[in-house]
């Protein structure tokens, strides 16, 4: 039998700025992916000649565009994991507790 006792990290102002730091990496990093998809599309539509709506559920365009679409998935989950994590260094935080 493993008794391990976990214990949580000391939550700080110091840990709540490292991790409003993170988050707005996230938060970048999402702006970033969201350009890269929005320019696969637009290579999607002047390869195929398309103007106007796009049907995005043509599995040419999916195949154009998946790994673009993916990595903005990815950095949309990354980004609301991030806040997660910085709502919880805010709402826990040692030090804003003392000052009231």
């Amino acid at each position: 039998m493993n008794n391990v006792i976990k214990v949580s990290p000391v939550w700080t102002k110091d840990l709540v700025a490292r991790r409003a730091i993170e988050f707005m990496q996230f938060r970048h990093e999402v702006r970033r992916a969201r350009w890269n998809y929005h320019d696969a599309c637009s290579r999607y539509r002047s390869k195929e000649k398309v103007s106007g709506y796009i049907d995005k559920e043509d599995p040419k365009f999916r195949r154009a565009t998946r790994k673009q679409y993916l990595a903005l998935h990815e950095a949309k989950a990354a980004l609301y994991n991030a806040q997660r994590r910085l709502e919880t260094a805010v709402r826990n935080c040692r030090d804003s507790r003392e000052a009231i």
